[in-house]
């Protein structure tokens, strides 16, 4: 919608996908990636994770489910305000 009212120079990226892949890729080039043992053990951390987001956390889950591979419950994340 946005790119329909805005110059064909101006490009509207969705900064969130944007910075995860920026982030991917940069562990990935310092060779920080946690590489768990087996997808076994990234199971079971998942059961334990919480997350707090100053954004969407409907989008939060799914973009973080696409990184992980692994389903991120929604009730798992809340909605914080940074005043």
């Amino acid at each position: 919608v946005i790119q329909s009212v805005v110059s064909s120079n101006i490009k509207i990226v969705n900064s969130s996908s944007t910075t995860a892949a920026k982030v991917y890729q940069t562990l990935q080039m310092g060779n920080r990636l946690n590489n768990l043992a087996s997808i076994d053990k990234l199971e079971a951390c998942s059961n334990q994770m919480s997350y707090m987001v100053t954004d969407s956390p409907t989008r939060f889950a799914k973009i973080g489910s696409s990184i992980l591979n692994q389903p991120i419950s929604l009730a798992s994340v809340e909605l914080i305000d940074i005043p």
